[in-house]
């Protein structure tokens, strides 16, 4: 390898662990980035443990009942909404992906950009969903 090619490595080594290090939230932000999460999960399930819009809407109330009330219409009800969203605009990227038009780490970065609050974990999830649902 040359000094070029190990100048590369190590600039895609630094972005890495720079997109996988979080950065420190408050108990709030946790919550919300918690409930995110949570909603995608209920939005990619199938079969049979589908739950459905309002089914899933009930089950984030319950798991999150420590959410407040002035927060409830734009925590719950879009959480569900903004999951699928996630999910689609996944499979675009991933289809992006496989015509390398952009790396993984920069559809990773556009998905966070686009949908900002969720985990690092979840935006790894929702690529990997797209790439196995586009292929």
């Amino acid at each position: 390898m040359g000094p070029r090619r190990d100048e590369a490595v190590e600039c895609e080594q630094q972005a890495w662990e720079a997109w996988r290090t979080p950065r420190p939230l408050s108990p709030a932000e946790q919550c919300k980035v918690e409930l995110l999460d949570r909603a995608f999960e209920l939005a990619v399930s199938k079969g049979p443990a589908y739950p459905g819009p309002a089914t899933a809407h009930r089950m984030l109330a319950q798991e999150f009942s420590d959410v407040s009330p002035d927060e409830y219409a734009d925590v719950y009800f879009d959480a569900y909404s903004q999951a699928l969203k996630l999910l689609a605009a996944a499979g675009l990227l991933a289809e992006r992906y496989r015509e390398h038009e952009l790396s993984q780490l920069a559809a990773l970065q556009e998905l966070r950009q686009l949908f900002p609050g969720y985990s690092t974990a979840t935006y790894e999830r929702a690529f990997g969903q797209g790439l196995f649902e586009t292929r």
